[in-house]
């Protein structure tokens, strides 16, 4: 089997080629990567899911061996929610890709583990992550077979050969290609061995565990060879200048097809003042709150623009789809100066809220785009619930233009309830809220079960959405 044929020949020539007068003060590029991955790592541990979610874009998913979502990518907000357990973990060390990056993280709380975070940008939000577990760990808890473990860490092996100037055959596919994560570029081999560059596995000693191999298997089917790993380097140049490059490998039936090359920005900018490339991070901070970063708008019937927050094209359409409903059933649109999605903390022990203050006013609606499909069942339409959910607040701010203070006295007296508005009481007792929920129920496309109020008679929540609106529901009472 032949080696690559194709080598990372820039990041070499400079290694080759760079002085130790050139590595004093080689300046600060990479910081902004390195410091967005201390903020990120910083959420995590504060166990603060909101904070967490600010680095994530509204429809960011996950891939984790760890879980229970083996075989799927749940939203970030799903996994989140479905956590019990602590979501501390340690920063190790930071590799970039123009439009990627490698988070070497420890989690202390368990083994301890060690995991290699590959996520894609989306600056600044990380859009997917796959999560890979050290090799040793894996092995040790039998989620790995020795055979399947002793195979990558022979690739490890192999590849330190080969970049050191061996043939590591038997590693490489014929036609492997060696790719620059941060130009993309296609690299040849030719000169790699008078180059004098060395190449060494690198451990997790750093971290107190014990000479394991700094190797990471990504996320497969339980037992499954995974077909792809990340292996970590210490690479001394010429002039003995040591930096960190991880490696990434996507493997068929054994052998490496892709390798990309991940350089480390702290130790790498030590042994080259010139020729680094800029990627996401450039210019980058961490981001805000994500519930002040509007991403689009939606335009009413009367040519006003609501502005979107945490949205993503589906819910988009269900702002869209809840003001239609509203506008063919004859009663106008809400008045809506913004609609907010998960995550906000506004969220924080409801499902929904109208926030009118100094003359704006802010539906907040508690679901991100993972929330549309109906459980266990094909995603071709929106569920149910999520629809009821938009009808019911639109509800609110309609309520707030609509509804007067006699209205508001017959529906609490046909309900059999005493108070409008009182957050002491229970949500279902609430005038409201009941208000509310009726009207969604007389604008819904299917018929709703009013289970959340106790299921009243359909003739009762018939007089009281006529009460309400002046008009009839669109589905009215089942016969009979």
């Amino acid at each position: 089997m032949r080696p690559i044929h194709r080598v990372l020949l820039a990041l070499l020539v400079l290694a080759a080629g760079c002085s130790t007068t050139d590595r004093v003060g080689a300046g600060s590029w990479g910081e902004e990567a390195v410091a967005y991955f201390a903020a990120w790592t910083d959420a995590y541990s504060r166990n603060d899911t909101y904070s967490v979610l600010d680095f994530y874009t509204p429809d960011a998913t996950i891939e984790d061996r760890t879980g229970v979502f083996r075989d799927a990518r749940p939203s970030v907000r799903t996994v989140l929610r479905g956590n019990t357990a602590t979501l501390t973990r340690e920063l190790v060390g930071v590799f970039v890709g123009a439009d990627e990056a490698l988070a070497l993280v420890l989690w202390p709380d368990f083994e301890p583990e060690h995991g290699m975070v590959h996520a894609t940008m989306s600056a600044p939000y990380i859009a997917t992550e796959i999560i890979s577990q050290d090799v040793a760990s894996l092995t040790r808890s039998l989620r790995v077979s020795p055979d399947v473990a002793a195979h990558y860490e022979a690739v490890v092996a192999g590849a330190a050969d080969h970049w050191s100037g061996g043939a590591a055959t038997g590693i490489y596919s014929a036609d492997a290609e060696a790719i620059d994560a941060l130009s993309g570029a296609v690299l040849d081999k030719a000169g790699t061995s008078a180059t004098g560059v060395t190449w060494v596995p690198a451990t997790l000693d750093n971290v107190g565990a014990a000479g394991e191999p700094a190797l990471f298997l990504d996320p497969r089917v339980y037992g499954a060879d995974p077909e792809r790993a990340i292996g970590v380097f210490d690479v001394a140049d010429a002039d003995g200048c040591t930096f960190r490059m991880a490696l990434r490998w996507e493997m068929a039936d054994g052998l490496v097809q892709r390798e990309y090359h991940y350089p480390e920005p702290e130790s790498y900018r030590t042994c080259h003042a010139t020729g680094r490339v800029d990627g996401w991070w450039t210019d980058l901070t961490p981001p805000g709150p994500r519930d002040q970063v509007e991403t689009g708008v939606v335009a009413t019937a009367t040519g006003a623009e609501i502005s979107i927050r945490n949205g993503t094209s589906e819910l988009d359409e269900l702002v869209r789809w809840g003001l239609r409903q509203y506008r063919e059933a004859g009663l106008g649109e809400p008045r809506v100066d913004t609609v907010t999605f998960e995550p906000t903390r506004r969220c924080e022990g409801v499902a929904g809220r109208v926030i009118a203050a100094g003359g704006a006013r802010d539906l907040v609606l508690c679901i991100d785009v993972g929330d549309l499909c109906p459980v266990s069942a094909p995603c071709d339409a929106v569920a149910l619930r999520p629809r009821v959910g938009m009808l019911h607040e639109l509800a609110h701010a309609w309520m707030l233009d609509e509804i007067d203070a006699a209205t508001r006295r017959q529906v609490l007296d046909l309900s059999g309830r005493t108070q409008w508005v009182n957050d002491a009481i229970p949500w279902a007792d609430r005038g409201v809220e009941y208000a509310a929920q009726v009207i969604a129920w007389g604008l819904a496309d299917e018929p709703v079960s009013l289970v959340e109020l106790d299921r009243p008679p359909c003739d009762e929540v018939t007089a009281a959405y006529r009460l309400l609106t002046g008009t009839d529901p669109r589905l009215g009472c089942p016969p009979g």
